[in-house]
């Protein structure tokens, strides 16, 4: 019935209600051969956004002679046929229609409980309450993971030809527990997630034991730099090629070289206020421009294509580029082109574009002088600017000696990113899998990087070449990691070349899209709370998003009720068991109301109760007979 009201749902758009009775199977007795006669109905109302409201009605029989046979022999009065199943989930009035509805608006689209009640009731009709939408939103979860693990038989068979590449990652917010995610870096889908007390091979090892039982081994394997997890793929996938992913073995490099200098500079730059003094000056000169009616804009657009407005004051010239310079110095930030240190170095490249903008400063004074004005703003911005880079102060002398070593440390960071073939504008870290597409060009990079590290190790020799020298550590290190050739696997009878992805953007962007709609749907930045709950099964969700995976797994997004509906009732009943458990969480001394809060009078309360009771169990132990003595015991008091 469901099937039909959701292919037909079109017919049935000008109907208010529909009514379903839900007979049983048969309708007479196997034993008399008489037509079974209405015991009772059980009448519920069934809302869903898919087809209008149905008042379906549960219709249970009984057999008269089977009734009258069974008076007296202490056994059931009446006797009824087994019922079909209802339209609803046990005994709720939402189908599983609306489960998946308010699932998806919940974690796909990132909708508030109130926004997805409005939904429903302007779109669809059916109200839920905020409790029903909470239940539905959690159910959702549970189902979904359960539809994944049903799935595995064509998980497996889709990946018999080819092969996979896994790739694995770990993510927490705010001290939680790290929520582990297993992917196929081929395809994108998500083969595995679990909540895991932390990153350490004891257990992540069980975790790739499991994908390796299900899956076989992958045709390489992908992580960042953490120890423990190359450790356990390298122990688990034994003589799978590993890599490490090259943004993060480019950013710990950087981190090395560069953070320590980095941040100090960056403490002094902050301590000089310059950036807010510049700021507020150009604050300031806009609104005097504007209280004057003077376009600074305009008028900056002009001179900067050579072109001085007739009859325009000097003054007003030398405002509109003292404003253009500031506004082109407080613009530093776009030399980072999305991406963070140590991949950029926002604050040295303040000081660079101060530098140059002191020289503008300078012509802007002179031309001022020049024009009979000078402006007390001009030999402010000047004087402020000169301060910082200029200066005799231990403070600016430390500065200008930090962005001399940071440049030059940035300069062989450069050098090595630009062997590794890692574009600068891809924004932050990790968005590109840098796939290179021929094993020649991957021989190419081998060969240059060896260059690369033979100078290194030159350099590094005569011990004065710090930089050279961690840098040649990482080399060392993680060499074997670092290039790996793309695989030849044959499908049919034909060759196929799987290219292997240099970075773990899959696993990075999974956890993205996982704690960024966190975040818009709780408006809140600390998402801990919600990681420990749930977060494991967000990272299914992700699987939605895949063309492939809903293809594989359900055929449409369409078909989503009906895999929801085929899950049996006792992995339902154990995964929401396992899900419920994990929603009280670790603090057991919460409670819902202020009467189950539990207080510190309580837990002194159990430990007097406790020591109470041992001082009685001594002398129930001096009161034993001496035969009996140490018979019993096993060093502990057993109470």
């Amino acid at each position: 019935m469901q099937d039909r009201l959701r292919s037909d749902s079109d017919l049935f758009k000008d109907i208010d209600t529909i009514v379903a009775d839900c007979y049983p199977e048969k309708r007479h007795c196997e034993t008399h051969g008489v037509k079974l006669l209405v015991r009772k109905t059980e009448t519920r109302n069934v809302r869903s956004p898919c087809y209008p409201s149905i008042r379906a009605r549960k219709i249970q029989l009984y057999c008269p002679i089977c009734e009258k046979e069974m008076n007296g022999t202490g056994r059931t009065g009446w006797v009824h046929s087994p019922t079909v199943p209802m339209l609803t989930r046990g005994k709720s009035p939402f189908s599983m229609d609306m489960v998946v509805s308010v699932g998806m608006m919940k974690f796909l689209e990132h909708m508030r409980r109130n926004d997805i009640q409005k939904e429903l009731e302007t779109e669809y009709g059916p109200y839920a309450s905020a409790g029903s939408l909470s239940a539905m939103g959690m159910e959702f979860l549970v189902r979904l993971k359960c539809v994944h693990m049903l799935r595995s038989d064509r998980i497996v068979e889709d990946i018999d030809g080819t092969g996979y590449i896994l790739g694995i990652d770990g993510t927490g917010d705010g001290g939680s527990d790290r929520i582990f995610a297993a992917m196929d870096l081929l395809r994108g889908w998500v083969l595995l997630s679990e909540r895991i007390p932390s990153e350490k091979e004891e257990y992540v090892t069980p975790l790739l034991e499991r994908i390796k039982r299900d899956l076989g081994l992958p045709v390489a394997s992908v992580c960042d730099m953490q120890c423990a997890m190359m450790n356990s793929l390298a122990g688990v996938m034994n003589g799978v090629p590993l890599r490490v992913c090259d943004y993060h073995f480019l950013d710990d490099i950087g981190c090395d070289l560069m953070e320590k200098q980095y941040l100090e500079g960056r403490r002094l730059i902050i301590d000089t206020r310059l950036r807010a003094f510049l700021a507020r000056k150009r604050k300031e000169m806009y609104r005097e421009a504007d209280r004057d009616g003077l376009d600074v804009s305009a008028i900056a657009r002009g001179l900067r294509e050579g072109i001085v407005p007739h009859g325009m004051p000097v003054e007003s010239c030398i405002k509109a580029q003292v404003y253009d310079t500031l506004s082109w110095i407080l613009r530093y930030n776009e030399e980072s082109h999305g991406m963070r240190f140590p991949f950029v170095l926002p604050y040295v490249d303040f000081i660079d574009r101060c530098r140059k903008g002191l020289e503008a400063i300078t012509s802007i004074r002179k031309t001022a002088v020049n024009g009979r004005t000078s402006p007390r703003y001009l030999r402010e911005i000047e004087s402020a600017v000169k301060g910082t880079l200029m200066d005799e102060s231990d403070a600016a002398r430390r500065l200008r000696a930090i962005c001399r070593s940071v440049k030059s440390a940035y300069a062989l960071f450069e050098e090595l990113r630009k062997l590794l073939d890692i574009p600068k504008d891809q924004g932050d870290i990790p968005r590109d899998k840098l796939i290179v597409r021929s094993n020649e060009r991957i021989a190419e990079m081998r060969r240059d990087l060896e260059r690369f590290r033979d100078d290194l190790r030159k350099k590094a020799a005569d011990g004065t070449h710090q930089n050279e020298k961690v840098v040649l550590e990482h080399l060392d290190k993680y060499w074997n990691y670092l290039m790996i050739e793309n695989v030849v696997v044959e499908k049919d009878g034909k060759a196929i070349t799987i290219e292997i992805p240099r970075t773990s953007s899959e696993n990075e962007t999974c956890f993205g899209r996982m704690k960024s709609g966190l975040r818009k749907r709780l408006g809140k930045k600390d998402i801990g709370h919600e990681l420990n709950m749930y977060g494991d099964y967000l990272a299914y969700v992700q699987n939605l998003r895949n063309e492939g995976y809903v293809k594989m797994a359900l055929g449409s997004l369409d078909d989503l009720p009906k895999a929801f509906e085929s899950i049996p009732p006792e992995m339902f009943a154990k995964e929401r068991g396992v899900f419920k458990k994990r929603m009280v969480g670790y603090d057991i001394t919460k409670g819902s109301s202020r009467s189950q809060k539990v207080l510190i009078e309580d837990i002194f309360r159990g430990i007097n109760a406790v020591d109470k009771r041992i001082d009685e169990v001594r002398m129930e132990e001096h009161a034993r007979p001496p035969e009996l003595y140490g018979r019993q015991s096993n060093g502990f008091l057993t109470l």
